[in-house]
């Protein structure tokens, strides 16, 4: 039997090659015979990148910019047949933040957007963000200041970065924006689907998990929606009513809305890229991965897995860490994962992938002593 293993990361902690395998050892210990094809994969997130150029040989690029509050970073990113593949959360991401009210007020995508320009200044003609956990509250602005687009206040001083000050932003100029962007493809590789604002937005959909106080939540949708409001005004583009304009921290929505950025499904951008079609090809079984198995989650990575195994009749069995769909169209068996919380978050994902592809790998083999 031919097993293609599909695992996305769950966190930073283990990456989707050391995941796929964890799956392999531990499946082939009940079935030695069956033929594994291994996929390590990525929706836009977290090592999107860096597993792109593992992947398919391209090369790292190495550069300085800045973390979300302005601090100088060393940053690099990827390039493949001219190509430039960065990830958005390696110098704009939450876990560069501390849990307090300041630092989400004040964080910025400025850093990312110095690493756009580096791509530019070496002949970069196509870029692909991938648009992870960015900063949670600047929906851009930062990124789209270092390529010379400047919001202004009421008195037309450039206004200060960060979701905590969007209101204040009453004009935009044009006038420095990077002409070398007219001249360039830029692809968002989204790992959510989720709309900028509302209960299942940017603010209460994500922010809100990170220790902000609902004053300070309050501050930022109302930020926000001001925001688009303005941005409607000024581009006649709705951030509000974009899918996925929640990713990178609204970052999708400001850069669709400002720069007319190509809006894509991550996985799909991924699969694209590695020729999938090819690996899915006489396949008998899929078992994937996923830190999220829930109705929301069944319009990211899930659904690109299971319309390729629908479009193939190939059955499913997906592992997830959350699970709140244990019956759902395209999905044959969802087994959960008991990640267990402590400080060395790589062994507990060790044991729980471990732990769960052994029941799977054991219940498949009574299948094939039939």
């Amino acid at each position: 039997m031919k097993v293609l293993l599909i695992p996305n990361n769950l966190s930073d902690a283990l990456s989707a090659e050391d995941i796929v395998e964890i799956m392999t050892k531990k499946y082939l210990q009940h079935n030695p015979n069956d033929e594994i094809v291994k996929f390590p994969a990525s929706d836009g997130g977290s090592g999107f990148s860096e597993l792109m150029i593992n992947l398919l040989g391209g090369e790292i690029i190495h550069c300085q910019s800045v973390d979300p509050l302005g601090f100088p970073i060393s940053a690099h990113y990827g390039a493949l047949d001219g190509t430039a593949i960065i990830d958005i959360s390696d110098v704009s991401g939450i876990h560069l933040l501390n849990k307090n009210d300041s630092d989400i007020l004040c964080a910025s995508t400025f850093g990312a957007g110095l690493l756009i320009k580096d791509a530019l200044d070496k002949g970069y003609r196509k870029i692909i963000l991938g648009m992870g956990e960015g900063s949670p509250s600047d929906v851009g602005m930062g990124l789209l200041m270092a390529l010379g687009i400047e919001f202004l206040d009421a008195k037309g001083n450039i206004a200060h970065k960060g979701g905590g000050f969007l209101d204040r932003i009453k004009k935009v100029d044009f006038k420095n924006k990077d002409k070398r962007l007219a001249q360039t493809e830029i692809i968002l590789a989204c790992d959510k689907a989720n709309y900028l604002t509302g209960v299942n937005g940017l603010i209460y959909g994500f922010v809100k998990g990170y220790g902000v106080s609902k004053m300070s939540l309050q501050l930022l949708e109302q930020n926000i929606l001001s925001f688009a409001d303005f941005t409607q005004s000024v581009t006649q583009n709705d951030m509000k009513s974009l899918k996925y304009g929640a990713g990178a921290g609204g970052s999708v929505a400001g850069l669709w809305a400002y720069l007319d950025c190509k809006v894509s499904n991550g996985t799909e951008v991924f699969f694209e890229y590695l020729n999938f079609q090819e690996h899915v090809k006489n396949t008998n079984l899929i078992i994937t991965l996923d830190k999220h198995i829930y109705p929301n989650s069944l319009e990211g990575f899930m659904s690109v897995v299971i319309k390729y195994a629908q479009e193939n009749n190939i059955p499913v069995i997906a592992l997830g860490e959350n699970v709140e769909v244990a019956d759902y169209l395209g999905i044959d068996a969802v087994f959960p994962m008991n990640i267990k919380q402590a400080d060395d978050r790589e062994s507990a994902e060790r044991k729980a992938i471990e732990f769960t592809i052994h029941q799977v790998s054991r219940i498949i083999n009574l299948k094939n002593k039939d």
